[in-house]
């Protein structure tokens, strides 16, 4: 398992999504490559591509935008409509950049899971797109309001036997689910990518999920999980996603030190 970095670690409003800061933590940073979190605000995101391209920056996993699974779950004509160009415009991104995975939010925002199936149901057109596309699509284990990602998860292998996801140590841990994933077989054999950060709160505590904190600053038992996952999960890619910022500019130095205490996680070390 090799370690990317998000680039919402280090690109985003603070720094006006100033996408030309890739070059420099490409030289900083000691992951594999990067995980593009789509959009950058304010710029057409194949002139990122172009960029990447040409700098020659391996980005081999691509983050559609998250307003994809809100606008799904308002369930109307339009905004699906929006939600489903939307999601083809980043996957024609990532053949841009030469990314093979893009993972994805099927349900999000206020209205969150309250309408799943119709969720769940519009898989079959997302998934359709990404293979146009040749793109992996991965399924992220996003926060509900009414139930939990797992049920979802299994509603979703039932009908698609292909299904791929990712998981997210601090949506799991949101939900108190840190190792249920792991214990269905069929889950955990589809679990083909793994986004790493830390939570600080208590079950389904809305108002600590976005408080991301650096590893080993939260309730995240890393050793026990990345026993599991050294032992059981087959993938690719593990992302590190922890925005570090001091004084609006990006804190390279902190980013690494998550990129190094993973590393030590996936190699064994558990003195990380």
């Amino acid at each position: 398992m090799e370690i990317l970095c998000s680039t919402g670690n280090f690109i985003g409003y603070r720094n006006g999504y100033d996408f030309h800061l890739l070059e420099k933590a490409e030289k900083v940073l000691s992951c594999k490559g990067f995980e593009v979190l789509l959009p950058f605000e304010g710029y057409d995101c194949f002139e990122v591509a172009e960029f990447i391209i040409k700098k020659n920056i391996f980005c081999p996993v691509i983050h559609a935008d998250k307003r994809i699974g809100e606008f799904l779950s308002t369930r109307t004509p339009k905004t699906s409509h929006k939600a489903l160009s939307i999601f083809d415009k980043n996957c024609r991104f990532a053949n841009c950049v030469r990314a093979n995975a893009v993972v994805l939010h099927l349900w999000g925002g206020s209205y969150s899971d309250k309408s799943i199936k119709y969720n769940l149901n519009m898989y079959a057109e997302l998934e359709q797109i990404s293979k146009r596309n040749n793109i992996k699509l991965m399924i992220e284990n996003v926060p509900c309001i009414i139930s939990d990602p797992l049920i979802y998860f299994e509603m979703l292998y039932e009908r698609y036997k292909d299904v791929l996801f990712t998981y997210d140590t601090r949506f799991a841990a949101f939900h108190s689910m840190q190792f249920d994933y792991f214990y269905n077989k069929s889950i955990l054999d589809r679990i083909h990518h793994i986004h790493v950060s830390d939570y600080c709160g208590g079950k389904k505590e809305w108002s600590k999920l976005n408080q991301i904190k650096n590893i080993g600053k939260g309730i995240v038992d890393f050793k026990r999980l990345f026993d599991v996952i050294n032992a059981k999960v087959i993938c690719d890619y593990i992302t590190v996603e922890v925005p570090s910022y001091r004084d609006y500019q990006c804190d390279f130095t902190e980013i690494e030190s998550n990129i190094q205490k993973i590393k030590k996680y996936v190699k064994g070390d558990m003195d990380a």
